[in-house]
């Protein structure tokens, strides 16, 4: 696994006033979703770009499965975050450990950001579904179609040259992929907008419960991250490019959920992220 440029490390103050110099490194993919939880963070959190070396893992050709990375993460999966050689192998505990050490931290977190932060996740992409025929055939023939099917030949010859201790890691890995091919590029059906009625009502809730147009309050915070990166791939996944405004993406986000509508609060929230710094510093999409 090539690492693409030298380690970096960076330099915090502790509460004493001495200095802690912690080696981070993240490993993401271009075109993932969650990846961009910690890369919001990294910005929001007052990092500077080269504070966190990013680590390119191509995921298309099942490079998240190579047994190098695997010493990093042993699921397999990315966003992964080191530091100082000790791994966080999610989105989640990823951006806890950059909280932890963040230059300028968030907002407290609510009492409702753990369970804000579940249910987004349990949302997952629930956006790459289809949404009638022609939809369907595209992603079948065209880029998801093709991610699995590079992963699978991938994951089929590490299923032959692998050792014993992962030849079974490798082997249920290949069905769990199959498993997410028939998912999302199987025909289409009304998934989509009951997922969409399901999950934006604990959004907008959060929403209505602050003074500001983030769920933090006036700046964002923890849970933040998470929402608008899910909310971000939706938009974009409709077919809206990621910097349009509420006044367009809305519209085409109801469109794309069945004819869900959306409270207000979630165009004032999209509108507040598209033009924050750390949004287009982290090519959110």
């Amino acid at each position: 696994m090539t690492v693409s440029k030298p380690q970096i490390s960076e330099h915090i103050s502790n509460c004493f006033g001495a200095m802690l110099t912690h080696a981070e490194e993240l490993y993401e993919f271009w075109a993932g979703t969650w990846d961009n939880v910690p890369k919001l963070a990294q910005f929001e959190l007052g990092y500077k770009k080269e504070d966190v070396e990013w680590i390119g893992i191509d995921l298309l050709k099942g490079g998240n499965f190579d047994p190098e990375f695997l010493k990093i993460n042993p699921n397999g999966t990315i966003p992964a975050l080191q530091v100082d050689g000790k791994s966080f192998v999610d989105s989640i505990t990823s951006v806890k450990e950059l909280i932890r050490l963040a230059p300028r931290p968030p907002p407290a977190p609510s009492v409702f950001d753990a369970s804000l932060i579940a249910k987004i996740h349990e949302a997952g992409n629930i956006q790459s579904l289809s949404m009638d025929e022609a939809e369907h055939k595209d992603k079948s023939s065209g880029l998801l179609g093709g991610f699995f099917s590079e992963r699978q030949v991938a994951l089929a010859n590490l299923v032959n040259s692998a050792p014993a201790g992962l030849r079974e890691f490798y082997t249920q890995k290949q069905a769990g992929d199959q498993e997410f091919f028939d998912f999302y590029c199987r025909n289409p059906d009304d998934c989509l907008g009951q997922c969409w009625r399901c999950h934006s009502g604990p959004i907008t809730e959060a929403l209505k419960r602050t003074k500001g147009p983030f769920a933090a309050g006036e700046v964002p915070g923890e849970a933040d991250f998470h929402v608008v990166t899910w909310l971000s791939r939706t938009i974009s996944n409709a077919g809206v490019a990621p910097n349009a405004s509420a006044s367009i993406a809305i519209p085409q986000l109801e469109a794309r959920t069945g004819g869900a509508s959306f409270d207000p609060v979630i165009a004032e929230y999209w509108d507040a992220w598209i033009v924050r710094p750390s949004f287009k510093e982290s090519n959110v999409f």
